[in-house]
């Protein structure tokens, strides 16, 4: 179907999650396996083995930041970020250009959630109108193929009705449609829903070195990925059953954790069942237990969890009933692009929001269990 065809391929993902801070900047999840790559480049590497050049993404906020991250990861591709909060002003001009651009078919695929499909070895079950499912996951549409005419006229208008009132622009076409489905089994989905689902994704890989290597198997790496670098173990780290990405500098002891890629970790500091995600300068003598540390991509040179930090509790005595359904067994989550200043002590069952002015937590040198550092209201 798709030889001597032009396909352009059309991502989305979901308008909002309470999934990290992650979704905010519309990358999508990262993964350990994946040292350059967040979730969107999965549907981008499923979309280019079909030789697709041109794409549209569809995103509710921080357009600018994920335009500048595309381009740098996918230059030879034309890669179109359209904000849906500004979507039915322009959408005559994209109609019009999308017209000029003349494909044969659009590729709908979800962005938010790890999506890789080898498409060519599902091209025989494929046809327009058609939505993707995967074995097990009878509720969750993970793409469309869609003609031209009913792509520009009726899809468009669809998402110019439905799209800052739907948190699931995928599912709710193939919902309100009553779309019929093909189960596709040449395809990795990790359908991760809850904070939860994260954290325990990771647990299973390092208890089950076969599945981590099956994920990685479905990544679109390209031998001009930034950062993949070899990592390196002072003489007086140590390292128990934990995954480490690439660029990582580990000087302290590290048990039952997963370390992503472009870390830093000091003398001394000690790190247990806990995630600590890309760009993150941990300090000497830190101790982290039980938390996620959201990615900090400004300027690590500096620890930004500066010295003998306490961060997370292994048997905290209070929680939050406002985070009950989001935070679980105690863990802490620390967003992104914080700094935690010398000595502050963090509790367990607490998430500090990302982006809080370095000034609040500098102030604070005790964080109790249970406690939500919001942007806006402070201490709840």
């Amino acid at each position: 179907m798709f030889q001597n065809k032009k396909v352009m391929g059309v991502i989305f993902g979901n308008k909002k999650s309470k999934l990290l801070s992650l979704d905010e900047d519309c990358d999508g999840l990262l993964l350990p396996f994946s040292p350059s790559y967040r979730c969107i480049d999965f549907a981008i590497g499923s979309l280019v083995n079909i030789n697709v050049k041109d794409l549209i993404v569809f995103v509710s906020n921080n357009k600018s930041r994920l335009s500048n991250y595309l381009s740098k990861q996918w230059p030879e591709l034309n890669i179109l970020v359209m904000d849906l909060s500004s979507f039915e002003e322009e959408l005559h001009f994209l109609r019009e250009d999308l017209t000029s651009t003349n494909p044969d078919f659009y590729f709908l695929i979800r962005g938010n959630i790890p999506v890789w499909i080898d498409i060519k070895k599902e091209e025989k079950n494929l046809l327009p109108g058609k939505g993707l499912k995967i074995k097990g996951e009878k509720d969750l549409f993970i793409g469309y193929l869609i003609e031209k005419k009913d792509f520009i006229y009726k899809f468009l208008t669809f998402v110019q009705n439905t799209g800052l009132k739907e948190n699931d622009l995928i599912n709710a076409w193939g919902s309100i449609n009553k779309t019929p489905s093909i189960e596709v089994k040449n395809a990795y989905v990790e359908n991760i829903r809850s904070l939860k689902d994260y954290y325990y994704l990771h647990m299973e890989m390092l208890e089950n070195y076969i599945l981590y290597d099956r994920y990685y198997s479905y990544v679109p790496i390209k031998a001009w990925g930034i950062g993949n670098f070899s990592s390196i173990m002072g003489k007086e780290s140590t390292v128990k059953n934990s995954i480490v990405g690439t660029n990582v500098l580990i000087e302290g002891t590290i048990e039952n954790s997963v370390i992503f890629s472009n870390v830093r970790i000091g003398k001394g500091s000690f790190i247990k069942n806990s995630l600590i995600l890309p760009g993150n300068h941990i300090g000497n003598h830190v101790e982290i237990v039980n938390s996620i540390i959201d990615e900090y991509y400004e300027d690590n040179s500096l620890p930004n969890i500066v010295s003998h930090c306490f961060i997370g509790n292994e048997n905290p005595l209070a929680k939050n009933e406002e985070l009950k359904d989001f935070l679980f067994n105690g863990l802490t989550l620390i967003g992104k692009n914080l700094k935690i200043h010398h000595r502050v002590k963090i509790g367990g069952n607490c998430y500090i929001e990302s982006y809080l002015p370095s000034a609040i937590l500098k102030n604070r040198k005790k964080i109790e269990d249970g406690v939500w550092l919001k942007k806006d209201v402070g201490f709840n």
